[in-house]
């Protein structure tokens, strides 16, 4: 059994935070439009959220977008065996025309 539980807290803190940033050259927005968890199960594989409709939100286009696990979202995901897995995504819209 201890063995397993060092497998797995290493494997867990192995992996850690990550963060996926996409830019498209426009300069966006002051502040993200969208700031939302977007929720994943089975260590991500799985996408639960709705997916976002962009050009609703950024009828300009779309700047950037960050997605990200938080501390917080990285506790959640260890103490539920990676079964919940919570990001944080952000949008950021375009300022000018595209």
């Amino acid at each position: 059994m201890r063995l397993l539980l060092a497998v797995y807290l290493f494997v867990a803190f192995a992996t850690g935070c990550y963060a996926h940033q996409y830019e498209t050259g426009a300069t966006p927005e002051r502040a993200p439009a969208l700031e939302r968890w977007n929720h994943h199960a089975i260590a991500g594989f799985f996408q639960i959220s709705d997916a976002l409709d962009l050009r609703g939100l950024c009828p300009r286009g779309v700047a950037r977008i960050v997605n990200y696990r938080s501390l917080t979202q990285v506790a959640i995901g260890l103490a539920t065996f990676e079964i919940w897995t919570p990001t944080t995504e952000e949008v950021w819209c375009a300022r000018g025309p595209q």
